[in-house]
């Protein structure tokens, strides 16, 4: 009961962190701060006036083809740093609590680079997983000490062998997509991200005088269309034999009584 508390206590702390995490846009932030490198900040000076952010420079810039620049810039990239920080988060945190506090900040980055969310989940709980088993901090191996009372350093000889049965998974699901999107439908596995609705750079085609000249043309017509055929009258009350749907469709077109 006493762990079953604590891992409750966990959970509170990791939603207030989370909140403060939405407040302060540390998601963003940390997004702009690993990928806006100086070709970024370089195209978002040059279209000031379009874009406002690094963020949409950078969605810019991945359209074009062309990268960012950053500390990470590529998805292989993200996925080695990813394994490597959710290993570290696993020893130091309980499942529960890392998927609350760590799967906002990161998800974004992912679905930037077009990581499947279904592959970016299986790539997060494994490694996790692997967390859990890591000396010196491993939750599983405080949970296995005390429940067949034997000392946490002793446990340390005893698990290499697992964890690296877990890191060769690890690196086959990591780097080949689709043993984690195989069973899933063809419309989840062509699901790379959400793309980002940034505003185009480039200029749509200009709206000329006699563009606007025809838009109102072509509006007058419809008007004098409608007139043409709004009833004359008699639409006080149905007429003779005629069902009330053709009573409604005749008298609703402009709407007269």
């Amino acid at each position: 009961m006493f762990l079953v508390g604590a891992i409750f206590a966990k959970l509170c702390a990791a939603t207030i962190l989370t909140a403060y995490f939405i407040q302060a846009q540390t998601a963003d932030k940390l997004f702009e701060w690993l990928t806006c490198g100086p070709p970024a900040e370089q195209y978002l000076r040059a279209h000031g006036d379009v874009i406002g952010t690094c963020r949409e420079a950078i969605d810019a810039l991945a359209r074009a083809g062309h990268s960012s620049g950053g500390i990470i810039d590529s998805k292989l990239s993200f996925l080695i740093a990813l394994n490597f920080f959710l290993l570290i988060v696993g020893m130091l945190m309980d499942i529960f609590s890392a998927i609350v506090v760590v799967v906002p900040l990161v998800v974004g980055i992912a679905l930037h680079f077009g990581i499947n969310p279904y592959h970016l989940g299986v790539v997060f709980l494994l490694n996790l997983e692997i967390g859990y088993l890591m000396p010196p901090m491993g939750l599983n191996l405080f949970i296995a000490g005390f429940r067949f009372n034997r000392p946490v350093p002793e446990l340390y000889r005893v698990v290499p062998p697992f964890i690296g049965v877990f890191v060769l998974a690890l690196m086959l699901v990591t780097y080949i997509p689709g043993l984690t999107l195989v069973t899933l439908p063809k419309q989840a596995q062509a699901q790379h991200g959400i793309q980002p609705q940034v505003q185009s750079l480039a200029p749509g085609p200009a709206f000329t005088v006699g563009d606007a000249n025809a838009a109102v043309s072509d509006a007058s017509a419809e008007q004098t269309s409608d007139a043409a055929v709004a009833p004359s009258g008699g639409c006080d009350e149905p007429r003779e034999g005629e069902s009330f749907d053709d009573f409604d469709r005749r008298c609703n077109v402009t709407g007269a009584h």
